[in-house]
C-alpha cells in the first residue's frame, strides 16, 4: 500500500488488533517490572525511570521532567531522594551557571546496571519456553516497534488535553 492510500477495512482491523495487543501488554510489563523491583529492593519504578533516563547522560531538571512526563515538583522530589541515596548528583551547567545538570554517580550507574541485569534475567526466564523461531519473530517485531515509537512521528508534541 502506498503511503498516501487509505487502508482497507481488514488492514485497519489488523492495525487495531495490534494496538489492542500492545495496550494489553503494557500493564502486564509494568506489573512484572514493579514486582521485580520490589523483590530486589531496588528503587521504585518512578525512581528507576529517572535513573534510566539519566543513564544516557547528564540532563537539566526541566528536560528530565519533560522527557519522563512528570511535573517539575515530582522530579525535584525524586532527584532529591536519589541524591540523598548517593545515586545522583547535581552540578552547575557549564553552559549556564544558573541551571543545574543532574547526572548519575558511580553508585547510581552500578544500581542501574544491577537492576537492568536482574530484569533481563527475569525476562530471559519467561522467554525460555519459546522456540528459536518464536524468539526471532519477537525480536523482529520489537525492533520494528522500537523504530515506530522512536521515529520522526514521535517527535511531534502530544496533545495535552487527552483524558
Amino acid at each position: 500500500m502506498s503511503p498516501t492510500a487509505s487502508p482497507t477495512a481488514p488492514e485497519r482491523g489488523s492495525a487495531r488488533r495490534l494496538a489492542e495487543l500492545i495496550l494489553d501488554l503494557l500493564p502486564l510489563i509494568g506489573r512484572f517490572t514493579t514486582e521485580t523491583l520490589r523483590e530486589q529492593e531496588a528503587p521504585s519504578p518512578e525512581r528507576m525511570r529517572l535513573i534510566s533516563r539519566i543513564a544516557s547522560g547528564p540532563i537539566r531538571a526541566g528536560e528530565l521532567a519533560h522527557s519522563c512526563l512528570l511535573s517539575p515538583a515530582t522530579v525535584s522530589e525524586l532527584v532529591e531522594s536519589l541524591v540523598q541515596d548517593g545515586h545522583l548528583r547535581r552540578d552547575s551547567d557549564p553552559s549556564d551557571r544558573r541551571a543545574v545538570v543532574i547526572e548519575l554517580t558511580d553508585s547510581g550507574a552500578r544500581e542501574y546496571q544491577r537492576v537492568r541485569a536482574v530484569l533481563a534475567r527475569r525476562v530471559v526466564q519467561r522467554l525460555s519456553s519459546l522456540s528459536p523461531d518464536q524468539r526471532a519473530r519477537l525480536a523482529a517485531a520489537f525492533t520494528d516497534l522500537r523504530e515506530i515509537f522512536t521515529g520522526p512521528a514521535m517527535t511531534k508534541e502530544a496533545p495535552r488535553n487527552v483524558r
